[in-house]
């Protein structure tokens, strides 16, 4: 079974806009000025 040209553009648009979504969305959650949570500082030290 093979995808058609909108299901193709579907799926390629959707992947692009989960891969912005995982780039950006840390710097809109932890702005510049704020300082990080401690949880978050404690999972930067712990996990690999």
């Amino acid at each position: 079974m093979t995808m058609s040209l909108t299901q193709q553009a579907i799926t390629i648009l959707m992947v692009v806009l989960g891969t912005l979504i995982t780039r950006f969305l840390p710097f809109i959650v932890f702005p510049a000025g704020k300082p990080t949570p401690k949880y978050i500082q404690y999972l930067g030290k712990v996990l690999p």
